[in-house]
């Protein structure tokens, strides 16, 4: 009886038309179909028999199926001897030795119309047995393999058959199979590396499903083994085979897991893992290229881009670099005028750059590719500002490189130069006050470009004013005075720019007429600042004048404009690095023991009155460059005085001079201002500064002209996020009020009227002040705008008036005696105008609403209940009633409590009822309490008690 296979096969014939319509296919015809067939088991989505028949098994099933199909006497003999055997599972596990042996022993040429039927049964015994079978492998393989060698390997259908009914095994079999790759690998390493190239094709599939379906530790494993079986030329083309498989998935795709294998095999472990056979590493390598080189035969570009990102990967790691460098010096040349080509190169240099751990090969690097660099060409504008990220050792190597680049960009491009020349001059920063001179004379096209950017617009400030001159010519100039002090152009010019700068500026505050905000023009003030002292700290001004008068004179003019511009960071960072790194080490230097004019005592008060303002800042940045500023003038001690002391050991009439504190109270505030992380350490040191400062003020020890600045430095700390501080800050805030309450309190009302004033705009515009400068996309534009704007993380102004009321609450008495100044803020707080609040009813809704809304107002209404009584206010009564009538039926019970807290504390006929108007409010007590006591109801004590209980509920 014909077969399946062989039906299949007469049909196949048929595949042309006319009177020969039949053709026979030869022998690699045939065998094209059965790779596609074996792919096809492990992809099917075809679901597979879940369970035999009931009560049978499946080699039983296929045994009865196949007997209706074959007649063949090999195959109706085991039938007959078998049949009794397969009857149930038990039986087929109790006689599997048997049945195995049976079926084995008809795989056989002379039985070949058998052998399908056989295959088929010994892959149907795998799902019955299941781990029980692998022992049986290597007896199959064995079996499979003399079937080959005794003709088998010659006839397609029975190869086609073999390999199936292996597939459908090894499919069956996999959850027991990858718990031991080295096992299956070893017991197939014949059949895998059987002569033909067409069998290692065929076992390649099964294995490779195996590979990608297990652990990692056993994927390894497995590739190892492969590994180590190529080095045996005779069988590189059944590993290239199967690590081909393991990374193809299916026809258009690569697999999921294709980059992990690539990545395993190109690690240097892998690579050197043959060293110890006679071709060494050479064979693992030849394998590789093939597999990558079959994999880029069969596969679309667009589909390659794991396998290339892999090499990448590993290119990036190479510690070959001298060839590389040589490499990239004999591309670029034949290559420059492929910008496609010169990207991918630069990318390259910008890797291999990062090999070289020394100066000396540094600089031969740079000497080779200095050709490079001359070129002409639009790569250079993305590939220099990576090579300015660099670390120092290469951009010291490179910066003769990259000046020659820049110099001749000014001709083609010259809106990249100064992005450019930024960031290599601030690779060259050496400090706060010091800059590394760039001492490349012979560029002198850009001292040319720098000047020119410069004197252009301050010949437009000289001849049109500011009003005129857009924000990319200040940009420019901009960037162009950041760049002067690296190198050795005319500093003079820089000089003159910056009082240009100053005079005209100083005009246009008056008539207001600015073209650019204000805000630019200060900052282009303060850079041109910074650059003059860098340019005085680098010795090439300093041998006009005599020391003497040139600190005196700088000094001078630092501190003017820091009063000027008090409120821009730009100018105040300037003179505080003068103050902290040139004067006073010049002070130190020329034994000038005694302070300038301009930082006597006799000067500081007026200081301290104009920059008293800064230390309450919302930005810390204000803060801490005002701080570094006051901490310049001379310190003032209070009066000595004297103190009694109890008569304990000493007369009565025996007294002791006070101490004056070991560190000025503004070095204590900055100390506190410049942490800029903090930990449990720091906060305690923290900690520690802030409650010295509040004992020095309890005792005394502190002049009364720091009093405002102690003040405004303890409120600026609450700008502060270091959320630890706050609680002494606040504690000391509250003593400096207790004790200096004429000197603080205006200034704390009007801070809190400000802060709950922000708050009401806060809903539709930004917490950070919102300048009108335009967002430009240009490179150059933005970093003027980050100069001109640097980010700001300050303390919310909800928790900052949050703050400030719970610092009331600790000086009740100061709070209740001053509640004339705070009411007013509560009602406009409240949405009434705090001026002349008209009735209850009419207030602006929009300012009263949210979450930080209602916090605060808990705030307010806790302070009024320590307040106890402030009726020595106008506005007394009128909050009374908006708290009864408004506030009262408020849905927020802990807000209903503090406000009938309030009323009682202020109306004393409502303190036998307090019990009872609290249950009211309590949701659990509520129906209680009506029930129990309906006499409040019935008017026998006041007609407005009605009317408030009723709110109440």
């Amino acid at each position: 009886m014909a077969t399946r296979a062989d039906s299949r096969a007469v049909k196949s014939l048929s595949n042309s038309e006319g009177r020969k319509r039949f053709v026979f296919k030869n022998f690699d015809e045939r065998l094209t179909g059965i790779e596609s067939k074996v792919l096809t088991v492990f992809r099917s989505l075809h679901k597979v028999k879940d369970e035999p028949s009931q009560g049978s098994t499946y080699l039983k099933d296929c045994l009865v199926e196949s007997r209706e199909l074959n007649t063949a006497a090999d195959f109706i003999l085991f039938y007959e001897e078998m049949l009794p055997f397969v009857q149930t599972l038990p039986l087929v596990v109790l006689h599997q030795d048997l049945i195995f042996s049976k079926l084995i022993s008809g795989l056989h040429m002379k039985a070949r119309l058998s052998l399908e039927a056989f295959l088929w049964l010994i892959s149907a015994l795998s799902r019955d047995l299941l781990d029980d079978f692998l022992p049986f492998l290597p007896r199959l393989v064995n079996s499979i393999l003399t079937l080959l060698r005794n003709g088998g390997q010659k006839e397609p259908d029975i190869i086609e058959q073999i390999f199936l009914s292996w597939s459908y095994i090894v499919r069956d079999l996999q959850k027991y199979l990858i718990c031991d790759i080295g096992g299956i690998l070893r017991d197939t390493l014949e059949l895998r590396y059987y002569p033909g190239k067409y069998i290692n094709k065929f076992m390649s599939p099964s294995i490779s499903f195996l590979l990608r379906t297990a652990r990692d530790e056993q994927l390894e494993i497995g590739i190892k083994r492969i590994l180590s079986e190529v080095a045996d030329p005779l069988k590189k083309r059944g590993g290239v085979s199967l690590l081909y498989h393991v990374m193809r998935g299916t026809s258009v795709h690569l697999h999921s897991k294709a980059g992990q294998v690539l990545r395993f095999l190109l690690k240097d472990s892998t690579l050197s893992f043959c060293d110890h056979f006679p071709q060494g590493a050479d064979s693992i390598v030849e394998a590789l290229s093939s597999t990558l080189q079959s994999i880029c035969e069969d596969f679309k570009a667009e589909e390659l881009r794991v396998m290339w990102n892999c090499l990448v990967e590993k290119g990036l790691k190479v510690y070959d670099y001298p060839y590389l460098v040589g490499l990239v010096r004999q591309i670029v040349p034949t290559y420059k005028d492929s910008s496609a080509v010169l990207d991918k190169v630069l990318r390259l240099m910008l890797c291999t750059i990062d090999r070289p751990s020394t100066a000396n090969e540094m600089k031969s690097i740079a000497s080779q590719w200095a050709p490079i660099f001359s070129l002409n060409c639009s790569s250079l504008l993305s590939f220099l500002p990576e090579l300015l990220a660099k670390d120092k050792l290469i951009l010291k190597a490179f910066t003769s490189n990259i000046l020659s680049s820049i110099n001749n960009m000014i001709l083609v491009s010259p809106e990249d130069v100064i992005p450019l020349l930024l960031s290599l001059c601030e690779s060259e920063q050496i400090s706060h006050d010091r800059v590394n001179i760039i001492d490349e004379s012979k560029f002198e096209r850009i001292h040319e470009f720098l000047e020119e950017k410069v004197k252009k617009v301050q010949t437009n400030i000289e001849n049109i004013g500011l009003a005129q001159i857009e924000e990319a010519e200040l940009a420019a100039a901009w960037g162009a005075v950041k760049c002067f002090p690296y190198f050795k152009v005319d500093s003079s010019l820089l000089i003159c720019f910056k009082n240009t700068l100053i005079q005209h500026l100083a005009a246009s505050v008056e008539v207001n007429t600015f073209s650019a905000p204000e805000l630019m023009w200060q900052s282009l003030v303060g850079a041109a600042l910074r650059s003059c002292h860098e340019s005085c700290s680098s010795g090439r001004i300093y041998h006009l004048r005599s020391t003497g008068r040139l600190i005196h004179s700088d000094l001078e003019e630092a501190l003017s404009l820091a009063k000027s511009y008090k409120s821009c960071v730009q100018v105040l960072s300037p003179v505080a690095d003068y103050l902290d790194f040139v004067y006073r080490p010049l002070l130190a230097k020329n034994d000038i023991s005694e302070a300038c004019p301009e930082l006597q005592a006799n000067n500081a008060e007026d200081a301290f009155d104009i920059f008293s303002e800064n230390l309450c800042h919302s930005k810390k940045d204000v803060r801490l460059m005002t701080l570094r500023i006051l901490c310049h003038f001379e310190t003032l001690y209070p009066n000595p005085c004297f103190e009694e002391h109890p008569p304990m050991k000493k007369l009565k009439t025996e007294v002791i001079q006070k101490s004056f504190p070991e560190r000025n109270v503004l070095q204590l505030l900055k100390a506190v201002e410049e942490e800029s992380h903090l930990t449990v350490s720091t906060a305690t040191e923290l900690v520690r500064g802030i409650a010295t400062i509040r004992m020095d003020l309890s005792a005394g020890r502190i002049h009364d002209a720091y009093v405002p600045l102690v003040f405004k430095g303890m409120i600026g700390l609450f700008h502060n996020r270091f959320f630890d501080i706050w609680e002494p800050v606040s504690e000391c805030l509250a003593v400096l009020m207790k004790k200096h309450t004429g000197a603080v309190w205006n200034d704390f009302v009007q801070y809190l009227g400000q802060c709950q004033l922000k708050l009401e705009v806060l809903d539709s515009h930004s917490e950070n002040e919102n300048y009108s400068i335009s967002q430009k996309h240009t490179g150059l534009m933005e970093r003027f705008n980050s100069f001109v704007l640097p980010p700001s993380d300050s303390t919310p102004t909800g928790k900052v008036v949050s703050l400030l009321l719970k610092t009331l609450q600790k000086v009740p008495t100061v709070a209740q005696s001053r509640a004339s100044d705070l009411l007013p803020l509560l009602l406009k707080f409240l949405g009434y105008n705090s001026e002349n609040p008209l009735r209850v009813g009419l207030y602006n809704g929009g300012a009263c609403r949210g979450e930080e809304w209602k916090g605060l107002l808990i705030q307010w209404l806790t302070l009024l209940k320590l307040m106890k009584n402030p009726r020595s206010s106008c506005f007394s009564q009128f909050v009374n009633d908006v708290m009864q009538n408004r506030f009262l039926d408020h849905n927020d019970a802990e807000i209903q409590m503090s406000v009938l807290d309030c009323l009682v504390l202020w109306n004393d006929y409502l303190l036998p009822h307090r019990h009872h108007l609290e249950n009211l409010i309590k949701p659990k007590e509520l129906r209680e309490e009506l029930a129990r006591d309906l006499e409040l109801l019935q008017g026998h004590r006041r007609g407005s008690q009605i009317s408030f209980c009723f709110s109440c509920n």
